[in-house]
């Protein structure tokens, strides 16, 4: 079992829950972001986000929330997935909140774990 939450000195890494739908719709609504992604549809739309959240299997998997905003996501089980609202690029937030996952990853017993990448 994964840590439910990891705090980092920039960020809280948290459960996605219910009120999370509107920022997750509109953050991964943008095609700069969801074009980056393999498994998110587009256009991503609430019923994309509830069925994430209620139906999910999210041991492992984290929201990524910056001063009380969601901001992102981030985790997985044996693959390193992750994505960010377009506000929130190009600011090191992702270099705080990946290397604090694959700790979690490795603390827990992950063995492998795999993350790939698109040219561009």
């Amino acid at each position: 079992m994964f840590a439910k939450r990891i705090v980092t000195e920039r960020l809280l890494l948290r459960p996605w829950v219910p009120t999370d739908v509107p920022d997750s719709v509109r953050l991964l609504g943008d095609i700069a972001v969801s074009s980056w992604l393999t498994v998110v549809p587009h256009p991503y739309g609430v019923a994309d986000a509830l069925d994430f959240i209620e139906k999910g299997d999210h041991d492992g998997v984290y929201c990524i929330e910056i001063n009380g905003q969601v901001a992102g996501g981030i985790g997985g089980k044996g693959h390193l997935g992750y994505w960010l609202g377009v506000e929130f690029w190009g600011q090191g937030f992702m270099s705080n909140a990946a290397p604090a996952v694959v700790a979690e990853w490795f603390k827990q017993g992950g063995g492998d774990l795999e993350s790939g990448y698109f040219i561009g």
